[in-house]
């Protein structure tokens, strides 16, 4: 399904009185997102599950999840079955088909994928296996009531990440990350563009005057996340073998980190999915 700009529309009682949303996900329609946004509250979760790097748009800076190797590649999906193959699901991705579009969070709008499989109607669907957004009074259920809250914390999270990347940017403790990751066998190697990262010596040689200020902004629980999360890029190369490999029972033993657990998983904004 095209995901296109002109798919998205402001949410409304009117028009979508009837809108419920699956709580069965499948993440085909991340398959392809090599790189997830994340926000200042999921840095301990986020730095178990990837390697975080440091991304700039028109100057504003944001950290985001790398999950493949190649530009279109993301090692978390399962392609067959659309499963998300680790215990921590990025919250970009649990709040699909939803997106807040403003430039500030108090005159933000609620957007929808309307074409997108996890929304049904909720006239002819079973209501234990989705959640209806408004009721027949034309109110926010509880399910919408939630999703508002979790993009109205995850806005102001994000907010605080940027504040923090800007004041690294401003000591000039953001380098460029030029990633060169070996494949085994005949594959070339990978080469990653346009990414930052922060040097930890560089940081540990400071001054204990500009030290204790990267401490003051609440710098550091970032920085510990980030360098404790570069040494997963061997967990990208692990995974994109394994899925290289045209036998895999002959690739090497991936680390114990894939959930085991085959049921479905649960519509959930919070912090932790359901299974």
């Amino acid at each position: 399904m095209s995901d296109s700009p002109s798919h998205w529309v402001p949410l409304n009682a009117d028009t979508h009185a009837q809108l419920a949303v699956r709580h069965a996900r499948d993440y085909r329609f991340a398959a392809e997102r090599q790189r997830v946004p994340i926000s200042a509250s999921e840095l301990a979760r986020a730095a178990q599950l990837a390697p975080i790097a440091f991304v700039a748009d028109n100057a504003q800076w944001s950290a985001a999840l790398l999950l493949g190797l190649d530009a279109r590649q993301n090692l978390f999906v399962d392609p067959a079955s659309g499963r998300w193959l680790a215990d921590y699901i990025p919250a970009d991705l649990r709040a699909h088909p939803f997106s807040l579009r403003a430039a500030k969070a108090e005159q933000a709008t609620l957007y929808v994928l309307e074409a997108d499989p996890h929304l049904v109607d909720a006239r002819t669907t079973d209501p234990q296996q989705a959640a209806r957004l408004f009721d027949d009074q034309g109110q926010p259920t509880a399910a919408l009531t939630s999703l508002l809250d979790f993009f109205k914390a995850q806005y102001g999270s994000k907010q605080q990440l940027q504040r923090q990347l800007a004041a690294l940017d401003e000591r000039g403790l953001l380098v460029p990350w030029e990633l060169r990751v070996e494949r085994v066998g005949q594959a070339p190697a990978v080469r990653l563009t346009g990414l930052h990262k922060v040097d930890e010596a560089t940081v540990n040689a400071l001054d204990d005057s500009a030290y204790l200020e990267l401490r003051a902004l609440g710098v550091l629980p970032l920085l510990h996340a980030h360098w404790l999360s570069l040494g997963l890029v061997r967990r990208l190369r692990q995974l994109d073998l394994l899925r290289t490999t045209p036998d895999p029972s002959t690739a090497p033993a991936l680390e114990p980190f894939l959930e085991n657990d085959d049921s479905g998983l649960i519509f959930d904004f919070g912090d932790t999915p359901k299974h």
